[in-house]
């Protein structure tokens, strides 16, 4: 298999049993659920610039990033083990409901050709049936971005070892980013639904979709590896 599919199993690898144990216990799911890969390349796909989705980005941007705004702005008080943990399942849930629930995953597909097929009408399927599964996919980033899920500050550590620190301001940069990357997702599910968009608007949710995933990616394995 090519060295640019990376799988769960590896990102698991540099956390310690008890800690997977743990972020487990808060899932309810068993570690064979989570085998099939995260991601497989860098993307480097250009923002939208259409301008019938510019305002819902820019307005759902905001709401969604004031009360991140708003925690990063208070002093920083010290977090528990057991909060790092509730963060970092809130992460794995949003991983599992966009690429190990659904089940429609092929063996070795890349990442952005995953979520842009999903992002489509599968073969057969009505109309009423798609609509519902795209709204569990942004229900489910929703519910990772919401700010009492995230690590919106930086937090009074008790390991201030540099490597410790250099995770906490890769969570909290990944937090803070998962809330507009949220918003263009939910802007593209928008374009979707109006009538006449076709292909080209469900191309550009499955590639909001898939940058997204790499943000959670981003976030959830600095938390794993995160100490308070």
């Amino acid at each position: 298999m090519s060295s640019i599919l990376i799988h769960s199993r590896h990102i698991f690898s540099r956390s310690s049993d008890s800690g997977r144990k743990t972020i487990h216990s808060l899932l309810d799911r068993s570690p064979a659920r989570l085998r099939s890969s995260w991601y497989n390349k860098p993307m480097r796909i250009r923002v939208s610039r259409c301008p019938h989705v510019f305002a819902a980005v820019l307005s759902g941007a905001f709401v969604l990033c004031l009360p991140l705004l708003r925690a990063a702005a208070d002093p920083p008080r010290p977090i528990a083990q057991h909060r790092i943990n509730e963060m970092a399942a809130s992460l794995l849930r949003a991983h599992l409901a966009l690429i190990e629930d659904p089940g429609l995953r092929f063996s070795g597909e890349h990442l952005d050709a995953y979520m842009e097929r999903i992002a489509a009408p599968l073969p057969g399927e009505p109309e009423a049936r798609y609509r519902v599964r795209e709204e569990s996919y942004v229900a489910a980033i929703n519910q990772a971005a919401d700010a009492e899920n995230l690590c919106a500050s930086f937090p009074a550590l008790h390991d201030a070892s540099a490597a410790n620190v250099k995770l906490w301001q890769q969570a909290v940069k990944s937090s803070v980013h998962l809330g507009v990357r949220a918003a263009h997702v939910r802007a593209a599910w928008i374009a979707c639904r109006q009538p006449g968009m076709g292909h080209e608007a469900s191309k550009r949710l499955g590639i909001e979709m898939a940058q997204t995933v790499l943000v959670i990616k981003s976030a959830y394995e600095a938390l794993r590896d995160a100490h308070p």
